[in-house]
């Protein structure tokens, strides 16, 4: 079963948080390897 796009971002609490102070994502926008780096620490420490 598919996830709507909400359920999916409430799944992925405090793991990717948007800009503009995470009040919007950008789904087809560019990542930094910062923002990326961030991501996927938040991940790892989140499903250690």
């Amino acid at each position: 079963m598919r996830k709507s796009p909400r359920r999916f971002l409430e799944s992925c609490e405090q793991i990717l948080l948007g800009k503009d102070e995470g009040k919007k994502l950008h789904p087809q926008g560019q990542t930094t390897r910062a923002e990326c780096a961030a991501i996927i620490q938040r991940f790892t420490e989140k499903y250690k």
